[in-house]
């Protein structure tokens, strides 16, 4: 008597087809969310770059507007250090209104301008790049105490202030990771021709600087993506007004005979 087969699979091929459709499925998802997620870093890098590249080359832009700290002007620029690692540098200088930032509602005109970084919250770690615009007219009519020829303007013709690369919403609240860049640090370093070297601070108005304007200026901003890694983004700006002025001698005094330009020193990093 012969026995019959019925077709069909055992239990145990069964179980065996099921984990083997499970890893399938596991190596398949794995490979896709590792490639979204390559994408979604990518992109988000490419933004943090993007921003980077662009508020650095508008500070540049800036900076080479400097106006000279002649005799009797009171035009300045001073670089302040401010200290840490990365540092938190602040610089301020009179330019001119020449348009293209801000709100473009100032009045035409001589400008002081201030870039610094401004803490968000408690945290010591995180920023705020800030951009303050003061009519320059006014701040020393102000200083003269003669008011009246500014009274007549509205504020907004006068001043402005507002931020950059900002982690904060119009709330006041902390944007979530993936919608904020963040600003962790800020340096400015001005080539003193005199010495031949770069300082880590600039005043127009005390020695050994005094009177003068560097001749190039080093801007290093620091961004952080969302795995908390620093990335630098450095460039080297000439300040062409700095050229043709008095090179003291560095005992600090002026040589009037050895008066040159300025040699270059730019480029980007």
């Amino acid at each position: 008597m012969s026995r019959s087969c019925r077709p069909g699979f055992t239990l145990l091929e069964v179980l065996l087809a099921v984990v083997i459709l499970g890893v399938l499925l596991t190596t398949v998802y794995g490979a896709v969310s590792r490639t979204l997620r390559s994408k979604e870093i990518a992109d988000d890098r490419g933004e943090l770059f993007a921003a980077g590249r662009e508020v650095v080359m508008r500070l540049g832009e800036e900076i080479e507007g400097a106006l000279h700290p002649q005799l009797g002007n009171r035009f300045f620029l001073k670089g302040t250090p401010g200290g840490g690692e990365p540092p938190a540098d602040t610089i301020e200088f009179v330019a001119m209104n020449r348009g293209g930032y801000g709100s473009n509602r100032m009045r035409p005109g001589h400008m002081l301008v201030s870039y610094s970084l401004e803490t968000v919250g408690d945290r010591r770690d995180l920023f705020r790049l800030r951009v303050d615009r003061q009519l320059w007219e006014c701040l020393l009519a102000e200083v003269d105490g003669d008011t009246e020829v500014c009274d007549v303007l509205e504020d907004y013709e006068k001043y402005e202030a507002y931020y950059l690369l900002d982690c904060l919403d119009l709330a006041g609240e902390l944007k979530i990771a993936g919608n904020c860049i963040r600003v962790v640090g800020l340096r400015f370093q001005y080539y003193d021709d005199a010495f031949g070297s770069f300082r880590d601070e600039w005043d127009s108005f005390h020695e050994p600087t005094d009177g003068r304007l560097p001749a190039a200026v080093r801007i290093s901003l620091f961004l952080a993506d969302e795995r908390g890694v620093i990335h630098p983004f450095t460039t080297v700006v000439d300040v062409p007004l700095a050229r043709g002025q008095p090179t003291p001698r560095p005992g600090g005094e002026d040589d009037d005979a050895d008066d040159e330009d300025v040699g270059e020193d730019g480029g980007e990093g």
